[in-house]
């Protein structure tokens, strides 16, 4: 901005020169003649043109300008241009660092994003890299669904994404129930026991399933146990519209929940529950062993209903 400034006044300096030279150099009554000539001929047009819409005839044409004149006026306007053309240099020059900077700028943020993305050894991008910026925005959706009270919402997305990112470092459930679970008001954890009954068995078997994950810690293992009991524990087959959907849905998970409670009851796997104390391995099995209950006797009324 100071350049520009300082440009200004210099220009407005050559100006009032170059002003002064003409007016040193130009016969002030030859210019003051060609002037006048000049708004005689304005005036003559316009009366021509108002002339015109009467049908009236056309007047002479006017007299052409002194060559006088015509050589001043060049003179002046050529250097009118020798004096601008160093600000338009400033400009351009200006504008090129203008573009260079937006350039540079754009190049660090692509520079940023892809530092932040990972790649491996051929050049392509990491799956868990964008995993986790895509889980990072979605949980931004999970928590304020459920900050809203839509739990339903809430688990739908979570659920959704967990089933496109089977085997994932994270899971969308995992982090909405511990988002729940440090909640001081509603909604809380124990909120989800009122969920519809689909909604219970998806996401205990979810739960399930993220126990066996070979990456599974002792504690996550003991919560999702823990929460998938109740969960089961809560679903009740009612006759109408929702039993239906809660069979199918149980129909769908029952295979794959047994399977896992199973080799929770048996302690063996993951490793981090193989080479856990053995009281905390009886306490999952023994949730565990209560769980497969559960299971049996949702087997059992679906059996009677059906």
């Amino acid at each position: 901005q100071s350049a520009i400034k300082e440009t200004s006044v210099q220009a407005q300096s050559v100006l009032d020169r170059t002003l002064q030279e003409t007016m040193t150099k130009v016969d002030a009554q030859l210019l003051s003649d060609v002037c006048a000539q000049q708004v005689v001929m304005a005036v003559r047009q316009e009366v021509e043109r108002w002339e015109a819409g009467f049908g009236c005839p056309h007047q002479p044409p006017p007299a052409r300008p002194a060559p006088a004149f015509s050589a001043a006026r060049d003179d002046f306007l050529k250097n009118l241009r020798d004096m601008v053309a160093p600000l338009h240099r400033d400009l351009h020059d200006a504008a090129h660092v203008l573009e260079s900077a937006a350039m540079e700028v754009t190049e660090a943020v692509m520079a940023a994003e892809t530092d932040s993305m990972g790649f491996d050894s051929m050049g392509h991008v990491e799956l868990g890299a964008c995993q986790a910026m895509s889980i990072s925005r979605r949980l931004d959706e999970v928590c304020a669904a459920l900050d809203a009270g839509r739990i339903q919402e809430a688990f739908d997305k979570a659920l959704a994404w967990d089933t496109m990112h089977k085997g994932a470092a994270n899971s969308l459930v995992e982090l909405a129930c511990d988002y729940l679970q440090r909640q001081e008001t509603s909604p809380q954890l124990e909120d989800l026991l009122e969920a519809p009954g689909c909604l219970k068995l998806h996401l205990s078997h979810v739960l399930l399933q993220r126990s066996i994950f070979e990456s599974a810690t002792l504690e996550k293992i003991e919560a999702n146990v823990d929460l998938a009991l109740a969960l089961l524990q809560a679903v009740h087959l009612d006759p109408g519209e929702e039993e239906q959907r809660v069979v199918a849905a149980f129909k769908a998970v029952e295979e794959d929940m047994t399977e896992a409670l199973h080799q929770l009851r048996r302690g063996e796997w993951p490793p981090n529950l193989a080479e856990a104390e053995p009281a905390l391995r009886r306490r999952i099995a023994a949730t565990a062993r209560m769980a497969v209950k559960g299971l049996s006797v949702l087997e059992h009324a679906r059996g009677s209903r059906s």
